[in-house]
C-alpha cells in the first residue's frame, strides 16, 4: 500500500482520535493490493513494518495535534510527509524495504524510537 493509502487507513480509521490499532491491517491492505491487481509476496505487496511504522508516525502526529477535525489531520499528516516517503530510512540501520522478515512481521525501529523522535526531534505539529 502507499504511504498515502496508509494515511487514508489511518485518518478514517474508527478510532481516530486515539491511536488506530492495526490489528486488521494485514488482511486489509493485501485484500486492497489484491484487488487493484498487486501480488502479495515475500517480496512484494503488503510489508508490516513500513505499515506499522507509518500509523505510529501518524499517532505521534494526531497525539501533538489534537483537538484536530479529521479532515484537518488528513490534510495535515498529507503536508507534513508528502515529501518524506522515505522517513523510514532514518529510523533504520538496515534496508527495511528488502527485507523479507520485516515485510512479514513489525521490527522496531533500530536507530532511533518513533515515539520520541516524530513528537520532539522531527517536531511534527510544529512545522
Amino acid at each position: 500500500m502507499s504511504h498515502p493509502g496508509i494515511f487514508h487507513k489511518a485518518c478514517h480509521h474508527e478510532g481516530y482520535r486515539r491511536p488506530p490499532c492495526p490489528t486488521d491491517s494485514p488482511r486489509c491492505v493485501r485484500r486492497y493490493n489484491e484487488a487493484v491487481g498487486g501480488k502479495n509476496t515475500a517480496t512484494s505487496g503488503y510489508h508490516e513494518t513500513i505499515t506499522v511504522f507509518w500509523i505510529k508516525v501518524l499517532d505521534a502526529l494526531l497525539l501533538n495535534a489534537q483537538p484536530i477535525a479529521r479532515a484537518e489531520f488528513a490534510a495535515l499528516a498529507v503536508e507534513r510527509f508528502k515529501s518524506q516517503r522515505d522517513l523510514f530510512r532514518r529510523f533504520y540501520d538496515f534496508d527495511v524495504i528488502a527485507s523479507t522478515e520485516a515485510r512479514a512481521v513489525w521490527i522496531p525501529p533500530t536507530h532511533e524510537e518513533i515515539e520520541g523522535s516524530a513528537a520532539t526531534h522531527l517536531d511534527i505539529a510544529r512545522q
